[in-house]
């Protein structure tokens, strides 16, 4: 079996004061394995990094990972642009060392001019070359029964949430101009 009983900030769950999770916490490190086993070969990149819901699966020239900054206390930022023929879109997240949860400190879109830039952006699928995914079929048949991987299927709905807020999502939608 594998779990992990690791509370976000590295503890174990039994020891970070959580009565709920005590017995619990103490099974899964007395019987799990910590480190999930999955992870270890992915398979082939499709999407571009950070394109994924915020930028509407852009290919990857397009996309700019600016480096990360550290800003004090253990909180992290990094920006995204996405070069566009109609001007510069920009996505900015932060994160706390130790905590899995990413937030968004800005979206691209935040305005209808912005959703303009964005849509001028040429989409093409690059399909990942066959022998690109010869590693991870070596390693689901290494680990056999014990193989596990994830799919992320997207929604528009997602995608679009990740790219504005919600409010402006609302009033583009089902606003004034609406059709």
């Amino acid at each position: 079996m594998v779990a992990s009983a690791k509370h976000p900030a590295g503890k174990s769950l039994a020891d970070a004061g959580e009565p709920n999770f005590i017995k619990v916490a103490r099974l899964v490190e007395e019987h799990c394995d910590h480190v999930p086993s999955f992870g270890e070969v992915r398979p082939p990149r499709v999407w571009a990094p950070g394109s994924y819901q915020r930028f509407l699966e852009a290919p990857a020239e397009f996309i700019e990972e600016l480096p990360e900054e550290k800003l004090g206390g253990g909180r992290n930022r990094q920006a995204t642009l996405l070069h566009t023929p109609q001007g510069d879109l920009r996505h900015v997240k932060e994160w706390d060392d130790g905590i899995e949860t990413v937030w968004d400190v800005e979206k691209p879109i935040k305005c209808v001019e912005d959703a303009e830039r964005m849509l001028s952006v040429p989409y093409r699928f690059d399909k990942p070359e066959e022998k690109a995914w010869e590693p991870f079929r070596q390693y689901r048949a290494r680990m056999g029964r014990d193989f596990l991987t994830g799919a992320n299927v997207n929604s528009m709905v997602a995608m679009l949430c990740g790219t504005m807020s919600f409010e402006l999502l609302l009033e583009m939608g089902c606003g004034p101009n609406a059709e």
